[in-house]
C-alpha cells in the first residue's frame, strides 16, 4: 500500500497541489457549510472545497428612510 501525502489548502488540488483547478459556478449551501465543486486539470481529481459560513450581519436599503442600513452582530 502506497503512502500518499494530501494537501488541504484553498485553491489547490488535494492530490497534486496544483492550482490549475476549475470551480463549478455556484456553491452548494447546506446549513452553515458551503461546498465548491472543482476539477483539477493537472491530475484529473474531482472534489469539493468545504467552508463553514457564519452570518455576521445584514446590509440593505430602507426605502422609507432612503438610506442604507447595516446591522452587525
Amino acid at each position: 500500500m502506497e503512502n500518499r501525502e494530501y494537501y488541504n489548502e484553498a485553491g489547490h488540488c488535494p492530490m497534486c497541489n496544483s492550482m490549475n483547478i476549475t470551480y463549478n459556478n455556484r456553491p452548494t449551501i447546506d446549513g452553515n457549510n458551503m461546498f465548491f465543486e472543482y476539477h483539477c486539470h493537472n491530475c484529473g481529481c474531482d472534489g469539493e472545497e468545504i467552508y463553514y459560513v457564519e452570518l455576521t450581519g445584514n446590509k440593505f436599503w430602507d426605502e422609507k428612510k432612503e438610506e442604507e442600513i447595516e446591522l452587525e452582530y
